[in-house]
């Protein structure tokens, strides 16, 4: 489950240039655990700063949306959560219903992207983040086998849910972790940090 989110300059503004010029004093590691600990800024390895921010509320938002097209299924019978057609929500959406400051913050960069669930299968790539097509890919089938395989060694979801080695709220909670997963990747591409292209999730 996806544990912490990572943004920058366009979530916070101010605090970025007090945490540049800190940055910029050459600040000892023991100056720099501080300002993380305190602050939650960080340099990457590519240079740009970052800020630890909490993933609660975009992940309750996404869930929620879940909810919304599923029914009850999104947290009940999770089989029909990959069993049903391919359906596409858009990102600026969910970060609306999030918070007003993720919203304002990348909007402008990523709230025409589109996020589409889909059934595919084959325990192909869980989720992927297309900053070209504008899109953010999520195959709940892939989640359910991926979990089936850890657990049993096999991709069959329906034994391993009737054998109770896998649960649906493992289920529901991948699929939204790796909505998280692909979000972080577009906000990388927003902030201009390293790693931000379409990649599969872990």
């Amino acid at each position: 489950i996806v544990k912490n989110s990572f943004v920058g300059a366009k979530y916070f503004p101010e605090s970025h240039k007090s945490a540049e010029k800190f940055f910029a004093g050459e600040p000892t590691q023991a100056e720099k655990d501080k300002v993380f600990t305190e602050q939650g800024w960080f340099k990457g390895p590519d240079g740009k700063l970052r800020r630890e921010i909490s993933p609660t509320a975009m992940f309750n938002a996404f869930r929620d949306v879940l909810t919304e097209h599923f029914g009850d299924r999104s947290t009940g019978d999770a089989i029909d959560l990959y069993a049903g057609d391919t359906i596409k929500i858009n990102l600026g959406d969910i970060m609306k219903a999030a918070s007003a400051r993720m919203y304002a913050a990348y909007g402008k960069d990523l709230g025409d992207v589109h996020v589409q669930i889909g059934v595919y299968g084959d325990v192909g790539p869980l989720g992927s983040y297309d900053y070209k097509e504008k899109q953010i890919v999520i195959d709940p089938l892939a989640v359910a086998q991926q979990l089936a395989v850890r657990a049993t060694g096999k991709k069959d979801v329906i034994a391993a849910k009737a054998s109770g080695q896998i649960t649906d709220k493992q289920i529901v909670d991948l699929v939204v972790s790796t909505f998280m997963h692909e979000f972080q990747h577009a906000i990388q591409r927003a902030e201009g940090f390293e790693g931000g292209g379409n990649l599969l999730a872990a």
